[in-house]
């Protein structure tokens, strides 16, 4: 989860992705973004499915069971709310 911080907090939920802070100078490359203000329980259901059928997945290793089952416990929270 990604939270700007300006005159009013902005929070962006992503998919995947790099973080690279250089020079003073934050980048942040994602497959998918949302503004949390918009995800509908609708569209969380549907990424928890991916995130689900790819930890289920038995090709799929440590690292992405991993990354898939962290992306439903953010979910959850946000569903939660």
């Amino acid at each position: 989860m990604i939270n700007i911080e300006n005159k009013k907090n902005k929070y962006f939920f992503t998919t995947g992705g790099v973080v690279d802070f250089k020079n003073n100078s934050l980048s942040i490359l994602c497959q998918e973004v949302y503004d949390i203000e918009d995800l509908s329980d609708t569209k969380i259901s549907e990424l928890k499915k991916r995130a689900k059928d790819s930890a289920d997945d038995p090709n799929s290793g440590d690292h992405d069971q991993f990354i898939s089952n962290a992306m439903i416990e953010e979910l959850n929270l946000l569903q939660s709310k």
